[in-house]
């Protein structure tokens, strides 16, 4: 039985990589928007590669401390990979084409198109190197992606509230467990057995294993630490 934490390298990323169209709210009909698509450059040059907002660099920073050491190089390797993306000559008119539609429909929208635009590098990545990336370092890498978008549709115009900062989380990393095919409850049973200690991991991969049934996630959804009054999650989420 295939690991179904496993994306399968064809398997579309969410909101599929530039070569593919759509990554970045791209237009109807999957056409991929060109250089010469984009609107006049909204942003000042280098929007958004260094994080200056205090409450996204809170989140960063708390997020980057509460990394395990063994996770920390398979993270910082994912994050240079996907700022380069982002940030590079050929992809960031998506970024700006991606604002300017983010502008038009309204705030209510940024969740969704961000949540979609920081998995979907993950999910680049993750064809770039056929499937291998590995998954708890992505839900923190997620996050920090997030920072950089937010921060870029900030110099743009677009007002980052504690509300947008705990709703933008939520959906990033919805689109992620959706993206590596990991259920609510796969979360649930991984963080029961995680506080069982090792121990309890391996007896329940190895019962997992002998009968056959899907493993249990990993805990993968590290809560990102938040500024005061951050909302955790809105209405109608």
């Amino acid at each position: 039985m295939a690991d179904p934490l496993q994306a399968a390298p064809m398997t579309a990323p969410p909101g599929v990589p530039p070569t593919g169209g759509g990554m970045m709210n791209n237009t109807p009909g999957g056409a991929v928007p060109t250089q010469a698509d984009a609107p006049q450059e909204q942003a000042p040059p280098g929007a958004g590669v260094e994080i200056k907002d205090s409450k996204l660099v809170q989140i960063e920073k708390g997020l980057e401390a509460k990394i395990q050491p063994v996770m920390r190089q398979d993270y910082e390797k994912i994050v240079t990979a996907g700022m380069k993306i982002l940030f590079s000559n050929q992809t960031h008119h998506l970024l700006v084409i991606a604002a300017q539609k983010i502008q038009a429909g309204g705030p209510q929208g940024i969740p969704e198109s961000v949540g979609k635009i920081a998995a979907g590098l993950i999910g680049l990545i993750n064809q770039e190197i056929k499937g291998k990336i590995p998954v708890p370092p992505s839900f923190y890498a997620v996050v920090t992606f997030m920072c950089h978008i937010l921060e870029y549709l900030e110099s743009t115009g677009v007002q980052v509230t504690d509300e947008l900062l705990g709703e933008t989380t939520k959906k990033c990393h919805e689109k992620l467990l959706d993206y590596f095919h990991i259920t609510p409850e796969m979360v649930q049973r991984a963080t029961q057995l995680s506080r069982q200690g090792p121990e309890a991991m391996k007896a329940a991969a190895e019962q997992d294993a002998a009968q056959g049934a899907q493993p249990a996630a990993p805990e993968a959804t590290p809560t990102a630490p938040q500024p005061t009054g951050m909302m955790n999650s809105a209405p109608g989420m």
